[in-house]
């Protein structure tokens, strides 16, 4: 069980390298701004404590605000952020519901600026190939349905009443349903 999941370890880390590297240089802009205003204001406490300049309480009052501003923003810039990310996965939930339900008739549409785009084209490609390919089936279903109907017919029209040929006839139009149910399963 170990060898099993060691042998699925992920190798590379920067697979969205453009995503990631914004993140990444977000966060680290707050890091060292946060950074910067600290330093700053360890240096001024220290010469105003040496220089009696400013009261101590108010200057801890004015560090506490700009490092809560910073939060502020580090929270706001975040939360853009991930909205890139959570707003298409959001999205996708939504398609992926009505596609559960049979809905082929769906599109994945993200904004311009919102990550995992290539993931919402290839989405958009299989929920097309599956419209294509049900529609084929619909088409091949059809042409079964009519070719059973006309044997059927043809067994209906004989003169002799043959148990089999009933059987047969019951049979096929017991198929012709069936394909009729097929046919119906999704939304297109």
């Amino acid at each position: 069980m170990a060898d099993e999941k060691g042998k699925y370890k992920r190798k590379v880390k920067l697979i969205k390298i453009k995503f990631q590297m914004r993140f990444v240089i977000i966060m680290l802009l707050l890091m060292f701004l946060t950074g910067l205003v600290v330093s700053w204001g360890t240096y001024c406490l220290d010469r105003a404590i040496v220089n009696q300049l400013v009261e101590v309480n108010v200057f801890k009052t004015l560090m506490i605000s700009w490092i809560l501003l910073l939060f502020v923003i580090g929270m706001g810039l975040s939360i853009l952020v991930s909205h890139r990310v959570a707003g298409p996965i959001y999205r996708f939930e939504k398609i992926f519901d009505k596609l559960l339900e049979g809905d082929l008739k769906q599109k994945v549409f993200l904004r311009k600026n919102d990550e995992l785009q290539e993931l919402a084209e290839k989405i958009n490609g299989v929920i097309e190939f599956m419209s294509d390919e049900i529609v084929k089936g619909r088409e091949n279903v059809e042409l079964i349905s009519k070719e059973i109907g006309k044997i059927d017919e043809n067994i209906s029209k004989k003169p002799f009443a043959n148990e089999e040929l009933v059987k047969i006839s019951n049979s096929l139009k017991d198929i012709k349903e069936r394909i009729k149910k097929i046919n119906t399963a999704f939304i297109i």
